[in-house]
């Protein structure tokens, strides 16, 4: 009897133990598990982190690429057979030929614009659009167009306005300077009597003679003039051409 109370209290003292053990089993079976599956916070960070340096790096290779590629005509203006001929080459060889003359025409044209600033001196756009209009009426009659003219001579219509502009701000500065008078009309008139047209009139006469007289005088001011300019203002050259 003893025996049997013993055997049962046996048994059920191992199940007793038995149950626990293996739950704690269970449980370290799934924490491992999950140690093993699940990254750490740090491998997380480190993972994010070369991501996002990647992404940069790719997004400035490709930036650099495309402006490489858009921006390419900046630095070579030709490839011949492969070999590149690069802008500073021609610009080197322009320079050689025309630096001088270039050089000395943006200067004047500066003092120029200077000049007209301390004058108050200016041409307004509906002036310039006048003119623009007439020289295309001009051409027209002439079975031309505007856009092929100026393609001709390898200049835009930017470029046109800016020429229009700055010899009508000439005009202005000098146009005390290159009045006609009538007297020297009349000289002129006396002088040429045998050389002008028989069939226009004294009115047409008069007109033509007025306008060369003046185109006279503008060559003449207008060197004096420049001259002037260049010697009262403060020029400092950094290239010898």
């Amino acid at each position: 009897m003893e025996n049997n109370n013993d055997q049962t209290n046996n048994e059920s003292a191992e199940d007793t133990i038995e149950e626990p053990f293996e739950e704690t089993v269970d449980e370290i079976e799934e924490e491992v598990v999950k140690e093993t599956h699940t990254p750490s916070r740090a491998t997380v960070k480190i993972s994010k982190r070369t991501l996002k340096k990647y992404i940069i790096i790719t997004l400035v290779a490709a930036i650099l690429a495309t402006a490489g590629y858009y921006l390419k005509s900046y630095f070579i203006a030709a490839t011949v057979n492969g070999k590149p001929i690069s802008r500073v080459q021609v610009i080197k060889e322009l320079e050689k030929q025309g630096g001088k003359q270039t050089l000395d025409s943006e200067i004047t044209k500066t003092l120029i614009l200077q000049e007209a600033v301390k004058s108050n001196v200016d041409v307004s756009q509906e002036t310039l659009d006048q003119q623009i209009k007439e020289i295309e009426t001009s051409l027209t009659t002439q079975g031309q167009t505007l856009e092929s003219a100026l393609e001709l001579q390898g200049m835009t219509r930017e470029n046109l306005y800016e020429q229009l502009k700055l010899q009508k701000i000439i005009e202005v500065m000098l146009q005390d300077r290159t009045a006609v008078t009538d007297a020297e009309i009349d000289a002129y008139i006396q002088e040429n009597k045998d050389f002008l047209p028989k069939e226009a009139t004294q009115e047409e006469i008069v007109t033509d003679v007025r306008e060369q007289l003046k185109q006279q005088k503008f060559a003449t001011e207008f060197q004096s003039w420049v001259t002037e300019l260049k010697e009262n203002a403060k020029i400092n050259y950094y290239t010898n051409y």
